[in-house]
């Protein structure tokens, strides 16, 4: 179709959002019978900016938006286990955030505090809670931690109610899961939908290829005993799952 008709890459929705198809990738924002991500998604993302789709052409589904924006903040492409080759393929292909670089990098995290503690008076407490959430989601476990000690809320959140400990487990990020655990947080915390974290882990790991030991960064079962053996209510999830490994934990806590 794009051989067919090149504007394809640049023509865009009548819709409000006036999105065009690399906007549509990220599942975020869109027509929600449209929200979907197949595993091969990166290959569609890579066919659409090939035929000449603009990386960093904006839409208005929540103001003015980036596909890579839509993709940071979209669970599909999360629970699709692409949320970082996608990002990846559009940061190389022109994609951009609003915002300054420098995710991750504890260095200049630690910038914006004074000796004592204390933000710096240029810096913000919502911009000190939206970086605790950044680093859980993209395992950035020591930025975590030390926006923890630094004072955030473990149970502050973005959208949709999901906390930062919501966003590590469901990208089976076992250090980050970890390192939030240690400060206590909440372990019953519910999303708007009503998932508590650990019901949010097996969410999402039954929607992936969770048995695969193939799959790179993080091990769900590890996730999901990390937060049962921290208290969490195994009653908040459905037993058995389909999933060998994970329904092997569930099986042996639930014995207890």
């Amino acid at each position: 179709m794009l051989r067919e008709n090149p504007d394809l890459a640049h023509a865009r929705s009548a819709r409000q959002h006036q999105a065009t198809l690399l906007h549509y990738v990220p599942a975020n924002g869109v027509e929600d019978d449209r929200q979907r991500t197949p595993p091969n998604v990166v290959e569609i993302a890579t066919i659409l900016l090939d035929a000449g789709a603009e990386g960093d052409a904006v839409a208005g589904a929540y103001g003015k938006d980036t596909a890579l924006a839509l993709t940071a903040t979209s669970v599909h492409p999360l629970r699709a286990g692409v949320l970082i080759p996608l990002p990846e393929l559009l940061l190389e292909r022109g994609g951009r955030v609003d915002g300054g670089p420098g995710v991750g990098r504890l260095d200049l995290v630690k910038s914006f505090f004074l000796s004592d503690g204390s933000l710096k008076p240029d810096a913000t407490r919502a911009q000190m809670e939206s970086g605790f959430i950044w680093a859980c989601e993209y395992g950035r476990a020591e930025v975590g931690d030390f926006l923890l000690n630094a004072g955030v809320d473990s149970n502050t959140y973005r959208q949709h109610k999901l906390t930062g400990l919501h966003w590590a487990a469901m990208s089976r990020d076992v250090e980050t899961v970890t390192a939030v655990l240690k400060h206590n947080p909440p372990h019953e915390a519910r999303s708007v939908w009503g998932g508590t974290l650990l019901a949010s882990a097996v969410w999402a790991a039954t929607g992936a290829d969770a048995d695969d030991p193939a799959r790179p960064n993080g091990d769900w079962t590890a996730v999901i005993q990390a937060l049962l053996e921290a208290g969490a209510d195994i009653s908040a999830v459905e037993y058995p799952t389909g999933k060998p490994g994970i329904d092997k934990i569930l099986r042996r806590y639930r014995a207890r």
